[in-house]
């Protein structure tokens, strides 16, 4: 199962350590807000030997949209900040992989995770 998350603090860290370790689910990709990080691989700052790709991205230097489109995954994991609310409600969808229900990415998602 290829996954995608979006927040790489404390819990997206954990997250992502369990992904990596497992052999059937491949982490594709982190997006995060700050350019800390940005371009290197979450099995790298991790420290796990691993085959996935799991490149962080920047929010500053990529959009949620481009991202799922040019890298898509069949299952995205949330962890946002302290200040951010998630709202499931947007007038721009973005096609999940091996699904007709679309993914609605909102402006609360953009800014803050």
């Amino acid at each position: 199962m290829k996954i995608g998350l979006l927040g790489f603090g404390k819990a997206g860290k954990a997250v992502a350590n369990v992904i990596l370790q497992h052999k059937d689910f491949s982490l594709e990709w982190v997006l995060k807000k700050t350019d800390t990080l940005n371009k290197l691989s979450a099995k790298d700052i991790l420290g796990i030997s691993a085959s996935d790709d799991a490149l962080i991205y920047s929010q500053n230097s990529t959009d949620i949209e481009t991202l799922l489109e040019d890298h898509p995954v069949t299952l995205l994991l949330i962890f946002p900040t302290k200040k951010a609310s998630i709202f499931m409600a947007s007038s721009q969808p973005v096609k999940r992989s091996r699904s007709s229900q679309p993914f609605r990415i909102t402006e609360k998602m953009r800014s803050g995770f």
